[in-house]
């Protein structure tokens, strides 16, 4: 199993990253994906990280 300090996701710990946790239902929209390689964890990672695009106007 590897572990992933939070500090190394950006927005991992910003303050307007919520986690919302029911007792009953567990996480909102969590999923839970194996990974034995740093080669997975960066795949995962790309796949649910957002593009943010930006143009000469802003």
């Amino acid at each position: 199993m590897e572990t992933v300090p939070e500090n190394s996701i950006p927005g991992l710990s910003d303050s307007i990253a919520k986690i919302r946790e029911d007792v009953k239902s567990g996480v909102e929209n969590l999923t839970e994906e194996c990974v034995s390689t740093m080669a997975d964890v960066t795949r995962l990672l790309m796949k649910c990280t957002p593009i943010h695009g930006s143009t000469e106007v802003s």
